[in-house]
């Protein structure tokens, strides 16, 4: 399915595949509210303190209390954190999808796919039913400062950015894309996660700057955030993520 140059080696992982991510976030909200979570939508949290009484959530609609907290705020963290001065950078991250032959769709057989190549990463998966074949670099693009202000049109240098590896390694995949989805990456200075209890409050736990990777591990960090949060410490191997 896909024409890369004759002398890049190839490595196949047959266990590999990929999250439906909209799937996964529906089946884990879920079963949070089978086991009694109280799910809120469209609420944009403000502010937040800790004291002696034990913690509150400031949003745009309402104010919550509770005796522990979970802060989990994705590229919201540099603005919800903002205390802890944490080494982030919040990346915009294109993502494309292309019509292409059946070749390269998933019940033609394709795989999901990367290229590992001089001027970055590149990585997708193949044609879905309502969907074409995803293509997307994951070298990050420009920055970020206000979250809420991303500029989330398609731009040209989007398109620019994966244009070689369209035409020289999918054949038959279109020029324009059909859709697109602009992202976020909270990138650390070494790419991994910082998920730790709060220096100064120990019933809140935090975990930010996942770069660009996070999602898979989603169902682990919850639980470590849970402990860290009830239990002030965690079995999960998860040390190497502290603060640093």
């Amino acid at each position: 399915q896909f024409s890369p140059p004759l002398d890049y080696r190839a490595v196949w992982e047959p266990g590999a595949g990929f999250l439906e991510v909209e799937n996964c976030i529906l089946a884990n909200l879920k079963l949070a509210e089978n086991n009694g979570a109280e799910i809120r939508e469209g609420e944009r949290a403000v502010s937040w303190k800790s004291d002696a009484n034990g913690v509150e959530v400031v949003t745009d609609k309402e104010t919550y209390s509770a005796s522990r907290l979970v802060i989990a705020a994705g590229p919201w963290s540099t603005q919800i954190l903002k205390d802890l001065e944490l080494p982030l950078v919040v990346k915009r991250v294109p993502q494309l999808w292309f019509s292409a032959p059946a070749a390269l769709s998933e019940k033609g057989g394709a795989p999901c796919y990367a290229f590992a190549l001089p001027e970055g990463f590149y990585y997708g998966v193949p044609a879905r039913e309502g969907f074409g074949i995803k293509l997307a670099s994951h070298v990050p693009g420009e920055g970020v400062t206000d979250p809420y202000q991303l500029r989330r049109e398609l731009l040209p240098e989007d398109l620019a950015a994966v244009e070689r590896i369209r035409r020289d390694f999918l054949p038959g995949v279109g020029k324009i894309p059909e859709r697109h989805a602009i992202c976020m990456y909270t990138l650390t200075p070494d790419e991994n996660f910082i998920l730790d209890l709060h220096p100064r409050f120990s019933n809140v736990s935090f975990v930010a700057g996942l770069s660009g990777h996070g999602f898979k591990f989603a169902p682990v960090l919850g639980e470590a955030l849970a402990d860290l949060a009830l239990k002030g410490e965690t079995s999960l191997p998860v040390k190497f993520l502290k603060r640093r």
